[in-house]
């Protein structure tokens, strides 16, 4: 009788040994880690998706979809843009030390000026064209249709160019940004005057310079021939008055 008891003793305490060395555990009473938030596509993506219909279809959807994702929606004024803009082009600028082949045609007087003139010029050029691009809305968005994405913001820059200039936008929002937008603009106008020579948009050289990036510079288009006109119109670009 006692060998019957001390065998079953022994089985006992292995069940309970087993037991503490592998628990069952029940799977419903483990607490499960939150899932992380799925990023929510583009809003490119999402009217790609939808197929393009009209230009104004796809403007009343950006301005929702932008809206939902936190973008930044100011209007500005000439004077508040123009004040930006001089924060950021100033004499000590790579972009006021270019000579472009072609600038003539928008600052006769350019090559007269130290740097702090040329940046009145450029100042001057982008700022219009920045009340082309926009009218000086942060949160303008016009669906490119040739190329397949919106272009957003006070200079309608794109998402898809963020690998080539490296503007650091994570989303379409971020573009909305007004700051983050004009510092953007301000590198890539430096880099295709730099890797071009020329400001561009000109007869036979529409793809050249910033011609190639904003259609409003290339001809013929009537704001090209407007920014023109205002940036001619400056002081510092009055051309020499012994050559005329």
């Amino acid at each position: 009788m006692r060998l019957l008891q001390a065998i079953v003793v022994s089985a006992t305490l292995a069940g309970l040994i087993e037991g503490c060395a592998g628990p069952h555990v029940i799977e419903s009473a483990v607490p499960m880690a939150p899932q992380a938030a799925r990023a929510k596509p583009s809003c490119t993506a999402q009217w790609r998706a939808h197929r393009h219909t009209t230009q104004p279809q796809a403007q009343a959807f950006a301005k929702k979809c932008l809206h939902a994702q936190g973008a930044v929606e100011q209007q500005f004024d000439r004077k508040t843009v123009a004040r930006k803009l001089a924060a950021l082009i100033d004499a000590d600028k790579p972009l006021t030390a270019l000579e472009p082949s072609d600038v003539g045609a928008f600052c006769p007087g350019y090559m007269l000026q130290d740097r702090k003139g040329r940046a009145v010029f450029w100042r001057t050029l982008l700022v219009n064209l920045t009340g082309a691009e926009s009218v000086y809305n942060t949160a303008t968005a016009y669906w490119e249709e040739d190329l397949g994405w919106y272009s957003i913001g006070l200079l309608q820059l794109s998402l898809a160019d963020e690998q080539r200039y490296r503007c650091g936008f994570k989303s379409e929002a971020d573009i909305t940004d007004p700051n983050r937008n004009l510092v953007c603009g301000v590198k890539v106008v430096t880099m295709l005057v730099a890797e071009d020579g020329m400001i561009g948009g000109g007869a036979g050289h529409e793809m050249k310079g910033i011609g190639a990036y904003w259609q409003n510079l290339r001809r013929p288009s009537k704001v090209r021939t407007e920014l023109m006109n205002s940036t001619r119109a400056i002081a510092q670009c009055q051309a020499d008055p012994r050559n005329s």
